[in-house]
């Protein structure tokens, strides 16, 4: 955190965590911002890794806006992710939902799930909207076979990186992925493919 809030470009954001209190070890959230928080609250997930999840409230065009942004469970060796990441979505879901109800919503991060996986899809909240694809012109182009987590050998390219909105005033109006040059030959910023997504006010 220290290198971090060194950095000039930050000086254009508000940031969730200012000491790295929210940072433990490798694991952690962080939020930024060009909106000033109304608070910002960390929770503790259901985890055997640490997760934990991080929301926070804005006031936007006076309405009540609540973002999360998280980590999900990844020990997928053992079998124990599953039932994890579903305990851990309930946690989040319900801190996003809690009084006053939010006008908006999104919640985003590595949900360590694809996409595809119709079983775990099953545990998001029926009413969010997955922004990446809805705001695609082309939404075949981010299907897991082109890729937005970076394939592995014998192994597909998987979309584990969420924005779910749960809105009826933002409109997802554009998506891409990022980053996704190597800082030098093999090396990349992330293992992951960052995902982005512009919303506008209707």
């Amino acid at each position: 955190m220290q290198l971090l809030t060194k950095q000039t470009w930050l000086q254009r954001y508000h940031v969730s965590d200012s000491d790295g209190s929210s940072i433990n070890g490798l694991e952690g959230v962080l939020m930024l911002s060009k909106f000033p928080f109304d608070w910002v609250r960390m929770h503790k997930l259901h985890s055997l890794m640490d997760r934990t999840a991080i929301v926070a409230q804005f006031n936007i065009n006076g309405d009540i806006f609540r973002v999360a942004s998280t980590h999900l469970e990844s020990r997928d060796f053992d079998g124990f992710s599953p039932p994890l990441r579903k305990k851990q979505l309930e946690t989040i879901f319900a801190a996003l939902h809690q009084d006053p109800t939010p006008d908006h919503c999104i919640i985003t991060g590595d949900f360590n799930f694809c996409s595809t996986n119709q079983k775990e899809e099953a545990n998001l909240d029926p009413i969010y909207k997955d922004a990446f694809t809805s705001a695609s012109p082309d939404p075949l182009a981010f299907v897991p076979t082109s890729g937005v987590n970076y394939a592995k050998p014998r192994r597909r390219p998987s979309r584990y990186d969420r924005i779910l909105i749960r809105s009826s005033k933002w409109i997802p109006s554009s998506s891409c992925i990022f980053g996704t040059d190597p800082i030098r030959p093999g090396l990349f910023p992330s293992d992951h493919l960052a995902v982005e997504c512009v919303f506008e006010w209707k």
